[in-house]
């Protein structure tokens, strides 16, 4: 069964530790840490808008999840940006929401089985070779794929879609996968 909860250590208001958070995510549930998370917009230095929002978007579904700054740094709760963020902030606080009893269950799975929360793509499609390499999506379970943004200034990205109909979220436009 699964060890305790964790969270991934002081990180850095950082680009870079923003990417970096979703392989420290997945590789903490593969070794049986399934309560797991990160310091939402960065414990160090000084989160921007626009990190703080990518930051939620990429992290909403960590079962430990907290906004987390160090003294004598900027007050980062999104109502210290504006209300835009606060919105957006809100829109996938609200998601994540939606989606409890579908994590407790994964997290009761977990909790009897060992069976991570967050996998990466490679755990669910293992013989799908295009998967082996991507690290900036994630499953949450067998049916909920996670594909933020990671990158400053970027409005949209590419996402692989494996075998299957995909259905995306927010806008209910059914895809095709393999592509």
């Amino acid at each position: 069964s699964p060890f305790s909860t964790t969270w991934n250590g002081d990180n850095q208001s950082l680009w870079s530790h923003l990417e970096a958070s979703l392989p420290q995510v997945v590789t903490m549930n593969i070794c049986n840490f399934a309560v797991n998370g990160v310091d939402i917009g960065g414990f160090g230095n000084e989160t921007t808008k626009e990190l703080l929002i990518r930051w939620m978007e990429a992290n909403m579904f960590n079962p430990f999840l907290r906004n987390h700054s160090s003294l004598n740094t900027r007050h980062q709760e999104p109502q210290a940006f504006d209300e835009e963020t606060v919105q957006i902030y809100k829109k996938f606080l609200d998601v994540r929401y939606r989606f409890l009893p579908y994590m407790y269950d994964l997290l009761h799975k977990a909790h009897v089985t060992g069976e991570p929360l967050y996998r990466p793509l490679f755990y669910n499609f293992p013989a799908d070779e295009n998967t082996k390499e991507i690290n900036d999506q994630v499953m949450i379970g067998d049916s909920v794929m996670l594909a933020p943004i990671v990158n400053q200034g970027q409005k949209s990205r590419v996402v692989y879609l494996p075998e299957g109909k995909w259905v995306n979220y927010f806008t209910n436009e059914v895809m095709e996968g393999g592509k």
